[in-house]
């Protein structure tokens, strides 16, 4: 068994190898619906390990990866979250706020709702500090 500080990055590959939804292009209602539920499970595994490796001081490791989930995924909001801590921690702050900007632009236009003022799970506490990784800001 590998150490603390690899089980984020080995199991997030495990569930970033399957960015494809599950079962495209089945017919019945009963399989697609299960799919779905599987295809929310790995995105919410995903998070964690992103979560994860955030915790573990990795987020300019992550802005590249971030950035294409937030593409792939333009509502799911946590990535959007995670893509701005990870972006603010790697001194980026400008970027970080225009891609909070961007979210905002999409939810208003397309949805008729801004984003939440916290993303799910998180709130802020203190500013975290930039480029070091810690993480005692962000909970």
């Amino acid at each position: 068994m590998g150490s603390v500080d690899s089980r984020p990055r080995a199991t997030g590959r495990r569930y970033r190898s399957g960015r494809e939804p599950t079962l495209i292009g089945v017919e019945s209602r009963p399989v697609r619906d299960a799919a779905a539920r599987i295809d929310d499970e790995r995105l919410h595994t995903l998070e964690e390990c992103i979560e994860l490796e955030l915790d573990l001081g990795r987020a300019g490791e992550l802005v590249g990866e971030l950035t294409e989930l937030t593409r792939q995924y333009p509502y799911r909001e946590t990535f959007h979250g995670f893509l701005m801590l990870a972006l603010y921690r790697a001194g980026r702050q400008a970027d970080a706020l225009s891609v909070y900007r961007r979210l905002h632009r999409l939810l208003t236009d397309e949805l008729g709702t801004p984003p939440p003022t916290s993303t799910p799970r998180r709130r802020w506490r203190s500013p975290p500090e930039p480029s070091t990784g810690c993480t005692k800001g962000w909970r």
